[in-house]
């Protein structure tokens, strides 16, 4: 049942809910008059449960429903509906059911006339479908259905079959409602024509059937899924195998991890006992007397254990951290990782098995029962090498090439063996006599210090600085011992065509060919390591290949430039090649020609052999050095120079998206430019040119840095003008909140004051003006940004900061203004009752000294003061308050106090002096006829009320009695 089914069913079930409310119920007011909101209230509950439940039926695309019936009782019929309605249906006569389910479809639907026409069904056999299984009908239609041939066993199963269930759960009102939307669904041959079967053994067959499995799952539920439904499902099936996959792969992964560390233990220990199965070779080869020592074999022993202390010193360590890591990645779940790091594992654990088969079959090595595993171990290493000898079928071709070469160096240590086992015989049997003790001991001293060296590649580079002071060393003992040995056979007669002065059976020819046979085993060496170079240069081709097609296939490069370009690269790394190997032919030339030139029997020639040791030396490392600055360059080309563009491309890339760059043409075209050179490094490298290559890198890195430079400038100030906008944006912001607090703040004060002939308005309009300036010059701002044009932007953000300034000073003002006008009542109240203490203190004082304002002569200004302070009153008591009045008043008022208060005081002051000195002084009256002429003076005018003259006779009477006082100090 999809959704559209769903909707349909709420709206017929809506309708059907509303034709039984208004038709069938005999009384409104009877059946619904008190219980009608409580109704109300549940079908609204019902409707706002299933709107909650509908966005999940839509995306589930899954609707799971109840096989007997589609209808909540609960939800829908009470327990006196269910039976009214139940009682009603039972006195339905057909009529009043095609009432009813017009009334419920709210006309007649289109699948009644088609059921009609196909069918020919008569009136009573549709009220049969509706009314299901009650029996009283069946004689009054089953005539008529047989009529149209249908069987009645057949009706009757087909009733069974869609009413049974529904009438045995729910009952009829109930199996009714849902016959209604049922049937017309389930009955596939009401809505295709098709005709049902006649036959009575067949449709009771399929009446059963259908009978069973509708009983079987009567009152259940049925899960009927959409497309959504079954993509969740097969999505979830999908992820939950994939789950499975990678714990599996997982597990097997942590196995061959552990048996890989039970085998390394295994090959550890293998190690160390080959180690001190070689030491111990050497140490008793070293005790061997009287025994000429083989200097290829000593050479050799040496590099082995170089490549022995190599392995356990780093190689090992290696393949351990990489299982560590393999081990850290597991428990984060990144198995394909581990599953790289496992496989780097088993690849160099080969490596290190052959190696150890290889050394042990050489120096016949074979394990003791101290050094073997368990059983259990050793079938799990079996299984590894097992899969290790799978893994590494790759590298067959070249052990096998290693294996010619070590077959060719063993035939010929043989012959130079049997060579000096030859000139061993002949040199014993011309062996001089025993005069010769001394000098015989002088050159076995000589000799001795003539110790065999390891092959230069296997020097290590801080001790090949001694390595020509050692020869230098060996070539003047060698001089000196030839020299000796010329000069006593001269004195024979002899010709010295060989040197055959025995040193305890090894002879100074036989030393400088052991000599040789060092550098030549040298030279072999370094011939393996280059067949190494020469497949490491074939690897990188191979991955330059690859590296190639992959560019090609990000740039859109065509086939034909792609293969052009390919065949090019193998041509410059065959050329390169054929250059190691030629350079490797000449050095072994050189070497072979040495060894020729040894074993010629020439005087005077350990100049010549020294000089081409040198020479043979020098090549070498010149020639190592090269190599290593090559694989150096090729890093940079590989690796560290397409990041860097890459990631200088990235940057510039989001930089673009995120609005235009002035210097992009002039960013892309030296981007392009570098690419180009980038390219042309392959070729010149192939070619050798490391020099070239160096300088080409280092134009390339100064050119990147540049671009970033280029790039770190813009981000720069993108980030300046982008803050300071962001910044400016937030402060209009700001600025717009406070003009809608301020026109808020100014419609409440109009409401109790009368704000005419203020500014406030006019403030606030410009206040806003302001603000939509500021607004356009930020927009305008804002566009430049988004146009590149940076420079500009920031020109406009400084009219934007004196705009963004002037606003906020504006309204720091306004502000101010608002504050005054919103408590100017509360200070005018405050003031007033102010001016009334101050008239109250002025009285107060005059009473204090029994004085009144008309005594003072200030009963005009306390008139006029009392009138202004009653003025300002009643404007107070006034609503809205006139602001412009009141403040006029108010001055008024201020200065009226003011006036009276200072006339007042001064007036009262002068009445105290005159008094305070009319007393003090009253006593020297009659003596000094001159301060009791002043004191009457200014008794009377004290009686007059004029106090400002009796302060002046006051005072003069006062100086006066100072001056007598001075006089009377000095006459003492």
């Amino acid at each position: 049942m999809n959704i559209h089914q769903v909707k349909k069913w709420w709206i017929d079930r809506t309708l059907f809910v509303q034709w039984r409310r208004n038709v069938v119920c005999k009384s409104e007011e009877r059946a619904y008059g008190e219980s009608q909101p409580n109704r109300g209230a549940r079908v609204w509950t019902t409707i706002g449960v299933f709107l909650l439940w509908l966005p999940i039926l839509f995306f589930t695309g899954t609707i799971v429903q109840a096989e007997g019936t589609l209808l909540d009782p609960d939800q829908f019929l009470t327990p006196e509906e269910e039976q009214e309605i139940t009682e009603l249906l039972q006195s339905f006569s057909y009529p009043l059911t095609l009432q009813l389910v017009e009334n419920a479809h709210g006309a007649m639907p289109d699948w009644f006339d088609q059921l009609v026409r196909e069918h020919r069904l008569e009136q009573d056999a549709l009220f049969v479908l509706y009314l299901g299984e009650d029996q009283s009908f069946w004689p009054y239609v089953g005539a008529d259905w047989e009529t149209h041939g249908y069987d009645a066993i057949w009706l009757k199963d087909k009733l069974n079959q869609f009413a049974s269930p529904a009438l045995k759960s729910d009952g009829l009102a109930r199996s009714l409602t849902m016959l209604l939307y049922e049937l017309p669904a389930d009955l596939p041959w009401t809505m295709e024509g098709n005709t049902p079967p006649v036959s009575s053994e067949q449709t009771l067959q399929t009446g059963v059937s259908g009978t069973e499995g509708t009983t079987a799952h009567a009152g259940g539920r049925r899960f009927a899924p959409g497309w959504i439904g079954w993509g969740a499902i097969i999505l979830s099936l999908l992820l939950i195998i994939s789950l499975i996959y990678l714990l599996f792969y997982r597990r097997r992964l942590r196995n061959e991890m552990h048996v890989l560390k039970t085998l390394l233990q295994a090959k550890e220990a293998d190690l160390a006992a080959l180690s001190d199965h070689v030491k111990q070779l050497k140490r008793l080869r070293d005790d061997e007397e009287g025994t000429a020592h083989d200097a290829v074999e000593m050479n050799r022993q040496s590099a082995l254990e170089h490549l022995l202390d190599q392995y356990q010193k780093r190689v090992l360590p290696d393949m351990y951290e990489a299982l560590d890591q393999a081990a850290l990645r597991l428990r984060a779940l990144n198995v394909f990782a581990a599953a790289d790091d496992i496989a780097y594992v088993k690849e160099e654990a080969g490596t290190f098995h052959e190696f150890l088969q290889r050394v042990a079959k050489e120096t016949r090595f074979e394990r003791t029962d101290g050094h073997k595993d368990s059983k259990g171990s050793s079938d799990r290493e079996e299984s590894v090498e097992h899969a290790i000898r799978i893994d590494h079928h790759d590298r067959m071709d070249h052990h096998d090439r290693m294996d010619r070469h070590e077959r060719v160096d063993r035939h010929e240590r043989v012959d130079r063996t049997e060579r000096i086992d030859r000139t061993k015989r002949m040199q014993h049997d011309e062996m001089v006599d025993h005069d010769e003790h001394a000098d015989h001991i002088e050159r076995k001293e000589a000799a001795a210090l003539i110790t065999p060296r390891p092959p230069l590649s296997t020097v290590p580079e801080g001790e090949r600085r001694d390595v020509s002071g050692e020869k230098a060393n060996v070539e003047k003992i060698m001089n000196d011992v030839g020299t000796v040995n010329i000069e006593e056979r001269a004195g024979d007669g002899k010709t010295p065509h060989m040197r055959k002065d025995a040193v305890d059976g090894v002879t100074v020819d036989e030393e400088v060919r052991q000599a040789g046979e060092v550098v030549k085993v040298g030279v072999i060496a370094d011939s393996a390591e280059y067949i190494a170079i020469k497949e490491k240069l074939q690897t990188r081709q191979a991955r330059l290949e690859t590296l190639l097609s992959g560019m090609a296939g990000q740039s859109g490069m065509s086939f034909q430039r792609l293969r052009q370009m390919l065949k090019e690269l193998r041509e410059r790394s065959e050329r390169l090649i054929q250059t190691i190997e030629e350079r490797r032919q000449s050095i072994d030339g050189r070497a072979n020609g040495l060894m020729e030139h040894m074993d010629a029997p020439v005087i005077d020639e350990g100049a010549s052999f020294q000089t081409s040791l040198q020479v043979l030396e020098s090549a070498y490392q010149k020639l190592e050095e090269e190599l290593l600055a090559g694989d150096r360059l090729i890093e940079k080309i590989e690796l560290r120079l397409p990041e860097q563009m890459k990631a200088l491309e990235m940057r510039y890339h989001g930089m673009v998206s995120k609005a235009s760059f002035a210097n992009a043409p002039l960013f892309e075209r030296e981007l392009k430019a570098i690419k180009s050179r980038w390219h042309a490094l392959i070729p010149l490298w192939a070619e050798g040119a490391f020099d070239t290559v160096e300088g080409e890198i280092q134009g390339i890195e100064s050119s990147l840095s540049s671009l970033s430079t280029l790039l770190d400038e813009e981000e720069t100030l993108r980030r300046g003008v982008d803050l300071a906008l962001e910044q400016y944006t937030v402060r209009e912001a700001a600025l717009r909140h406070m003009l809608t607090q301020f026109t808020e703040r100014s419609k409440k004060l109009e409401r109790v004051m009368d704000v005419a002939g203020t500014d406030l308005w006019q403030s606030i309009k410009d206040f806003e003006k302001r603000l939509e300036k500021m607004q356009s010059q930020r927009k305008m701002c804002q566009h430049y940004i988004e146009e590149a044009r940076f420079q500009l932007a920031e020109a406009v953000l400084e009219t934007v900061k004196e705009a963004t300034q002037e606003s906020e000073e504006h309204a720091e003002k306004l502000e101010i203004l608002l504050g005054e006008l919103e408590g100017f009542e509360k200070y005018a109240q405050s003031a007033l009752r102010r001016y009334d203490d101050r008239l109250l203190e002025v009285k107060q004082n005059m009473a204090r000294h029994f004085l009144t304002a008309e005594m003072l002569s200030v009963e005009a200004e306390r008139d006029e003061a009392e009138r202004a302070l009653d003025a300002l009153r009643l404007l107070l008591d006034r609503f809205p308050l006139p602001y412009q009045a009141v403040k006029e008043a108010f001055s008024v008022a201020e200065a009226s106090v003011e006036r009276y208060v200072t006339r007042a005081t001064q007036t009262l002051d002068h009445a105290r002096y005159a008094e305070m000195v009319i007393h003090r002084l009253n006593r020297f009256r009659l003596h000094d006829p001159y301060i009791g002429r002043y004191v009457m003076q200014a008794e009377n005018c004290f009686r007059d009320r004029t106090f400002e003259k009796a302060r002046f006779y006051a005072e003069k009477a006062w100086a006066e009695a100072e001056k007598r006082k001075k006089l009377e100090d000095r006459a003492k």
